[in-house]
């Protein structure tokens, strides 16, 4: 009876080692994530679904009015100011 919840441990185990194996490979770098964080804010920017709240955990110097301006005229650079 003892042998069942090694043999679901070990089960177990070999399961998480090849879980984090897999999330190792497949991580994308830190520019990859800013790259989709920029593009989401731009993208949502651009289709008007941003207010002055939205992104107000990171608005430390009362940049959003300028950001939407930015993003709206030019999304280019905005996506850059973002990733920054």
């Amino acid at each position: 009876m003892d042998a069942i919840p090694n043999v679901v441990m070990k089960k177990l185990l070999l399961f998480l080692i090849i879980l984090a194996v897999i999330m190792y490979i497949t991580r994308p770098n830190v520019e990859k994530h800013k790259e989709a964080i920029a593009d989401k804010i731009i993208k949502a920017t651009a289709q008007g679904g941003l207010d002055s709240t939205a992104i107000v955990c990171w608005d430390f110097e009362g940049k959003n009015a300028e950001l939407l301006k930015q993003a709206k005229e030019n999304p280019e650079e905005a996506r850059k100011t973002v990733a920054e």
